[in-house]
């Protein structure tokens, strides 16, 4: 999540050439002259605008509302509920007494009650069977377990956007920290705001700041609070 995103916002070879409104280019380059000669315009530039490209690309679509998209979403939530369940049952008998598993159809009508311990004991181990052979330890049932999670969706489609300025914003900082590793955190943090300003993407809400070509004037354009929250609570657009 630290190189490897900010490789995967480049957008070279992807496209011979972009285009960029003059002031950010003056900004960008102003930026890179008042720190450090050697820092790479082009690779500050192809990052701001690969952070763009993929912000631009994680909007909202018509079909996240779509039940079939929401049961998907939640599939992480529940298969962690039933494994947790099935635990239970295998290593902790006296804790897990069930008065029965019900299946319930349209209508919320009950298509199936069932009580029998031997049922219910069935249900249980073809979960168990499912996991795969040789799950004698809870060592071996946690293994199994984190990677049938793994398998499934962890990201909420309706906070893709959130997800996603969130890891552009740890991009910028782990690219900052190797270009300018004598600047607080703060700063870095403001900059990366500045930054998003050139990408147009909003920090926290809609907004279209004016840019100066002249960096150190932008500064003022956006709070590095806003920036630090985005870049600590990536995790928030997971599903829990």
């Amino acid at each position: 999540m630290k190189q490897e995103w900010v490789d995967s916002l480049s957008l070279f070879p992807f496209y011979n050439h972009i285009e960029i409104p003059a002031t950010i280019s003056e900004l960008v380059s102003d930026f890179c002259n008042s720190h450090q000669s050697n820092i790479s315009q082009q690779k500050l530039l192809s990052l701001i605008g690969g952070a763009q490209n993929a912000f631009i690309g994680s909007q909202p679509l018509e079909t996240d509302s779509d039940p079939v998209v929401k049961d998907f979403e939640n599939e992480r939530v529940e298969l962690e509920k039933l494994l947790n369940v099935v635990k239970r049952y295998k290593f902790s008998s006296n804790d897990l007494n069930l008065h029965s598993i019900r299946f319930v159809g349209p209508n919320n009508v009950t298509i199936g009650n069932f009580k029998n311990s031997w049922i219910l004991h069935r249900i249980l181990e073809s979960v168990l069977k499912d996991l795969g052979e040789g799950l004698d330890s809870l060592e071996d049932f946690n293994a199994a377990a984190e990677k049938e999670i793994a398998r499934t969706n962890f990201v909420i489609f309706s906070k893709r956007q959130h997800y996603v300025k969130g890891l552009s914003t740890r991009a910028f900082n782990h690219y900052l920290q190797k270009i300018i590793p004598g600047e607080s955190q703060r700063y870095r943090d403001t900059c990366t705001g500045v930054f998003f300003n050139c990408a147009q993407i909003p920090v926290v809400e809609d907004n279209a700041p004016l840019l100066s070509p002249i960096f150190k004037e932008n500064l003022a354009e956006t709070s590095p609070d806003n920036i630090r929250k985005l870049r600590e609570r990536v995790e928030n657009s997971l599903i829990k």
